[in-house]
Order: structure tokens, then sequence, then C-alpha cells
């Protein structure tokens, strides 16, 4: 299945609004350093917590993505760790 953050060369990664910072600050959300999946159901949040454990979250839209993820992890970084926190 392709997703559009992960496998999309050409695709610019999302940018942070203002109302997204407010919110993360606001409900002291544990953002992820990694990256966003479109599933075409819905959306996972994938990465690193503030503990450097591997999270993956699902979110039911793009907004709500948006406010778990606080640092896009680069594609190959991505890719590796992903491979290697699979259980």
């Amino acid at each position: 299945m392709t997703n559009r953050y992960s496998h999309s060369s050409n695709l610019r990664a999302p940018e942070t609004t203002t109302w997204t910072k407010t919110m993360q600050a606001s409900q002291n959300i544990d953002t992820l350093h990694g990256r966003i999946i479109d599933t075409g159901l819905n959306f996972i949040v994938s990465g690193f917590n503030r503990s450097g454990a591997w999270q993956e979250i699902p979110c039911q839209n793009l907004k709500t993505a948006r406010l778990y993820l606080g640092q896009i992890m680069s594609q190959l970084d991505w890719e590796l760790a992903r491979i290697n926190n699979k259980s």
C-alpha cells in the first residue's frame, strides 16, 4: 500500500501551524519525531516519543495526526528505525 508521506520524494512535509503548536503546548501532547503515513482510510503517526520509545498512533484525520508529529524525520532514518523497531 502506498502512503503519501513516506514514499513520495517530491511531496512536501506538512507545515506546523500556529494552531497545532498552541494545541501541542496547551494539551501537553507527547509529540513524536517521525512521519505521517496515509493509509487511505486514516493516518498513522509513527516515530520516537520523548523517552525514545517507538510509537504508532492511528489518527482519524490529518489535522489530528499533525498534533502528534513534533518533528519530521528524514525518509531514510524513518525507514531504518521502522525496520529496527518492528515486533
